[in-house]
């Protein structure tokens, strides 16, 4: 008789948005869409909806006789507040009670066409990478894309990576997703496959952090990049190879300063001698 194995894990995911981003709708999607479904009304601190679900993720590694994993996911559903001041006060009552500490990931959803929801995202954002929580963020209301703009228009990929919160994040990972046509992603998956990945993402939560508190720092040697130094390399190879006819050139028009008049071209082509020699 053959055992079929399969991995279980519980999943604690934490909820973020304004009102009326579509929280609350997605919650109901995993309630809709899947089995063995337990809802709460009881709240926990600051959560207001829990909802107990269970998703099957197949997973080849666990062998031949592998069912693959199980995740029983709790979502909260975190209330919107008002201030920025108010959602700090709300993650540090989330810290103490521990419920920060258990989270396995952390969703932000935000509405594209509602600027307070992408400021209110970019706060969420700012506190949840400060205290290093796992998190991706859900582009709502897709549907309201599609109707404005067509199906075959990807014009949000820019807004996303540009203008909208994930772009202040260090490696944003983003999915568009309208809870109304029950659809995910850029394929226009069935929104299923957005429950799965969401079990899935809480797995591999290392991979879905950041630190930078929301805040994108750029250092100067960031200036460096491979195609800048290359750029440079040009330029110092033109430089060091044509300076000394210019020199000699404008030496001989008088379009020199009198300090350097009188001095030659020979020390650059020295220079030059030496750049090929490399």
């Amino acid at each position: 008789m053959v055992h079929v194995q399969v991995a279980v894990t519980v999943e604690q995911v934490l909820v973020f948005g304004s009102h009326g981003c579509g929280k609350t709708a997605l919650i109901n999607s995993f309630l809709e869409g899947s089995r063995g479904i337990s809802l709460t009304a009881a709240p926990h601190g600051a959560t207001s909806h829990n909802l107990v679900e269970t998703v099957q993720i197949e997973d080849g590694d666990l062998g031949a006789n592998s069912a693959g994993s199980e995740q029983i996911i709790l979502l909260r559903e975190v209330p919107a507040v008002a201030s920025r001041a108010e959602i700090k006060e709300q993650m540090e009552q989330l810290s103490i009670s521990g419920v920060a500490a258990a989270a396995s990931m952390v969703l932000i959803l935000y509405c594209p066409f509602d600027t307070d929801s992408d400021e209110y995202a970019q706060w969420i954002h700012a506190e949840v990478s400060s205290m290093h929580m796992p998190h991706m963020f859900l582009r709502t209301k897709h549907d309201l894309h599609i109707a404005a703009y067509g199906e075959e228009n990807d014009t949000y990929k820019s807004d996303i990576q540009y203008h909208e919160p994930p772009s202040q994040c260090d490696d944003a990972v983003v999915e568009v997703v309208s809870i109304k046509e029950n659809i995910y992603g850029d394929d226009e998956e069935d929104i299923l496959f957005l429950h799965q990945r969401v079990g899935w993402a809480g797995l591999n939560r290392q991979l879905f952090s950041c630190v930078n508190g929301g805040h994108q720092e750029h250092h100067w040697l960031s200036f460096f990049t491979l195609t800048r130094v290359a750029m440079l390399g040009l330029a110092g190879f033109i430089l060091v190879n044509e300076g000394p006819t210019v020199w000699d050139f404008m030496e001989a028009n008088g379009m020199l300063p009198p300090f350097l008049m009188g001095s030659s071209g020979a020390l650059h082509r020295g220079l030059a001698e030496e750049f090929n020699s490399l």
